[in-house]
């Protein structure tokens, strides 16, 4: 974690990042997208971030602002809600490669 700096409000977030992976994208499409925001915003407080592999999980640490990006980030990576890829079981739980047709 970063050292609280006075007058600084950090807070932790966690973000699930299955359907993601689970559609294509890898760890690092998704922070490089949050990374490159920040450095674009000149953003010399990034968030800390860290995943864990066995959660699937994105632990952000940082000003609720800054957190701000990520939220942002990952909502402009989902699908359109119609898309079927959202539906789809995680690629570890499918049986033999394949999904069952209906």
């Amino acid at each position: 974690l970063k050292p609280n700096i006075p007058g600084r409000v950090q807070i932790c977030r966690f973000y699930a990042l299955g359907p993601y992976l689970d559609w294509g994208l890898s760890i690092d499409d998704i922070t490089t997208a949050i990374k490159t925001g920040a450095k674009m915003l000149g953003d010399t407080n990034e968030p800390t971030i860290s995943f864990h592999k066995d959660t699937r999980l994105l632990i952000a640490v940082g000003e609720p602002s800054k957190l701000d990006i990520i939220d942002s980030v990952l909502k402009a990576l989902q699908p359109p809600a119609n898309a079927s890829v959202w539906q789809n079981p995680p690629k570890s739980t499918q049986q033999g490669g394949e999904q069952n047709k209906r």
